[in-house]
């Protein structure tokens, strides 16, 4: 992308920004994730999204010096930075680590962008089918986000297939998934080198491949689900014969998946920055905030502001069961 064609598509995005917060308090942030998908520029701009108390800009990129560019533009115009720190492609790795000097006046929040989209596809999913145990779940695809969705499934008692690019490739992502899940979960993830069953949902992770083709549609059941999680993995016929079938076509919307994502990361920041610590209290300690404290120190819901007793310390990260012998330590906290 050339230098006066870049500057201008970010300057518009920030008046855009301007805009959406000038009707709120909230801050300003970017979002910079790296993406596998085909993309024909050197970055690709999202709608404007709002989270907890920040109008955030989403940007995708390639190529690391584009993260650079977007940062030394934005780092005096916005107050945060979600940055993506997943390493998925090759020239991008360790992004923040090499770049963070870049970022002089914002804050930064680090992210990883396949978990919230493999946590918006189970959210989806859970929500579509009620129970979702036993349901037969075919995932094309199983990369990061398809295995990671995959364990998911396998674990809620899902009867989930596999098919990758390779049949190498698809045994080794079965074998791990097999390996990782609880020795109590019966279920087991399943290789589809052949035959294929019929499926109640199949799913796609294929960086924009089309895989999802007439012949795949004949195998999903009434009332089944195809779910779109890579953008562009559908057919035009597939999705013709899809419809005529009257089976639900979905893309993967991934908004609701982030926002919860960002959420921890923010609000863990304000746990250990708000809420986490200890002060001295004569002869034992008041703790908050995971901190783990000594037997007989009292904990409680916040050490700078504390309205609740949780309990007494019992020295090794619980709460005693019986505080009688502390209850003037106890007494004084109150």
């Amino acid at each position: 992308m050339k230098q006066n064609i870049f500057q201008e598509e970010l300057q518009n995005a920030l008046i855009k920004l301007n805009s959406e917060v000038k009707t709120t308090n909230f801050k300003k942030a970017i979002i910079i994730m790296t993406t596998t998908q085909k993309i024909s520029q050197d970055l690709k701009i999202f709608p404007i999204r709002s989270v907890d108390k920040y109008i955030c800009l989403p940007i995708a990129i390639k190529k690391i010096i584009t993260a650079e560019k977007i940062i030394k533009f934005f780092d005096s115009q916005v107050e945060v930075f979600f940055i993506d720190i997943e390493n998925k492609i090759k020239g991008c790795e360790d992004m923040l680590f090499k770049k963070k000097s870049l970022i002089k006046k914002a804050e930064i929040f680090q992210i990883k962008s396949n978990d919230f989209t493999a946590d918006s596809a189970f959210g989806f999913l859970s929500n579509y089918f009620i129970p979702l145990s036993k349901k037969k779940i075919f995932v094309i695809g199983s990369g990061n986000i398809g295995s990671k969705l995959a364990l998911k499934l396998v674990e809620s008692g899902c009867n989930v297939f596999i098919k990758n690019s390779t049949k190498n490739s698809t045994k080794k992502t079965v074998n791990a998934i097999n390996v990782l899940k609880p020795k109590e979960c019966s279920n087991k993830a399943v290789a589809i080198l052949t035959k294929i069953p019929k499926m109640d949902c199949i799913i796609s992770f294929t960086r924009g491949e089309v895989v999802i083709k007439p012949e795949l549609v004949k195998i999903v059941n009434k009332r089944g689900l195809i779910l779109d999680g890579g953008t562009g993995t559908i057919s035009k016929d597939a999705l013709e014969l899809a419809n005529n079938l009257g089976l639900t076509i979905m893309r993967l919307d991934t908004r609701k998946g982030f926002e919860t994502h960002a959420k921890l990361i923010i609000d863990t920041k304000t746990i250990l920055t708000e809420f986490y610590g200890s002060k001295k209290c004569g002869d034992f300690k008041i703790i908050a905030g995971g901190f783990i404290g000594n037997l007989g120190d009292i904990v409680v819901d916040n050490i700078k502001n504390s309205k609740k007793i949780f309990g007494v310390a019992d020295g090794n990260g619980k709460l005693l069961h019986n505080t009688h012998k502390f209850s003037k330590n106890l007494e004084l906290v109150r």
